[in-house]
């Protein structure tokens, strides 16, 4: 990434055009220290990476090995690094993060194609996660057992660096919430095409809300990021003290995994419609297709209150156009925003790490949302 572009990137996120204080006031004083963490993960991880790939993906060349390394890891080095924002005083520390994070998105991409491998991969693994009987790996296809080796190194990784404490709580969220869900979305998907579309979101309406918040992938990220800080600060609460909060994990599972949707969604639009070759198939969003259904339903689990909100939200998805559908994602910032403030004084207090980087985390989404907008970010 050219350095003129790294520091624009950084710069957009480090304004915290959602929050406004997510970062300290001045990030000037440690620009060039997140430069030089970039310049240092950045290997770190393709080292691991790229031999991780090679064996879930034994067909693969060598060239395709390194053109999906390179469209893999660059982007999640930038986003932990500037998360972190120059507060972790070791590269290192974050190399199991973006690392993990590479590989679910690899895992992720392939589900949007509709690679049945890494979808039966993925089921494999979860059976694996949930002690279900192990299967002798001989019965595999040696494809899906490929690339079941390179998933198991996520949960590899995640063990390694946040140990016994953390560590079910961020596999349980990669491999069940994330991953799997993703498989099921890819079903829907089939679904989709294969039933009339009335009947279609009559049986199905509540279980695509539920899977498209489901693997919004934020918490996953703000989580594994967190542990890198617990390296350092063994005194920070546990992922286990912080995923028994209610308050917490309710706003996150609900308006802010549903912001981060939307982001995430708003950004793959057109190639969500499966007509980017080679990039994607089809795929179910909700700017595609804003079923009235799907739309009143995904607005309610946000917890979007406000019924004249409710109603110009609803419409402004009808619509279609790009500046209704910026509309919508600034009215979920300010969503997000509300019930950060709601929650109770001492919460915030005593979890303030964990939710400042939740806060860094949906920045990030949001600016690489709008990266394609002819709008100023603000």
């Amino acid at each position: 990434m050219q350095a003129e572009k790294l520091t624009n990137l950084l710069n957009l996120i480090w304004s915290s055009p959602i929050f406004g204080d997510a970062f300290s006031a001045d990030m000037s004083t440690q620009k060039l220290k997140v430069f030089r963490q970039i310049e240092t993960l950045y290997p770190l991880v393709v080292e691991t990476l790229e031999p991780v790939l090679v064996r879930g993906m034994p067909l693969a060349s060598k060239d395709e090995i390194t053109e999906l390394t390179q469209r893999l890891a660059p982007k999640v080095v930038v986003v932990c690094a500037a998360i972190a924002a120059g507060e972790i005083a070791e590269a290192e520390q974050l190399r199991g993060a973006a690392l993990t994070i590479s590989l679910i998105h690899w895992a992720d991409q392939g589900m949007d194609k509709s690679d049945e491998v890494i979808l039966a991969a993925v089921q494999r693994l979860s059976e694996e996660v949930q002690g279900q009987g192990l299967r002798d790996p001989a019965a595999l296809p040696p494809e899906v057992q490929a690339r079941l080796e390179a998933l198991r190194w996520i949960k590899q990784e995640v063990e390694a660096l946040s140990g016994a404490e953390d560590a079910p709580i961020l596999i349980k969220e990669f491999v069940q919430e994330t991953l799997l869900n993703e498989a099921k979305k890819q079903e829907l998907n089939r679904r989709y095409h294969g039933l009339n579309p009335s009947d279609f979101w009559t049986v199905h309406t509540h279980q695509v809300v539920e899977i498209s918040l489901a693997t919004a992938l934020m918490i996953y990220i703000t989580a594994i990021i967190y542990t890198s800080y617990r390296q350092s600060q063994p005194g920070l609460p546990s992922l286990s003290e912080i995923f028994n909060q209610a308050a917490i994990m309710e706003m996150l599972r609900g308006p802010w995994n549903a912001a981060f949707r939307l982001f995430d969604d708003f950004s793959d639009r057109l190639k969500d419609k499966g007509q980017a070759t080679g990039l994607s198939a089809f795929n179910l969003n909700i700017f595609n297709q804003p079923e009235p259904r799907w739309v009143h339903t995904f607005l309610a689990q946000a917890g979007l209150a406000d019924e004249e909100l409710t109603v110009a939200v609803s419409q402004a998805f009808q619509t279609g156009a790009e500046e209704s559908q910026v509309y919508i994602l600034r009215v979920f910032m300010d969503l997000v925003q509300t019930r950060l403030n709601a929650l109770p004084t001492p919460i915030q207090q005593s979890y303030g790490v964990f939710l400042t980087l939740a806060k860094r985390v949906m920045e990030a989404g949001y600016v690489y949302a709008m990266q394609n907008v002819g709008s100023t970010i603000a």
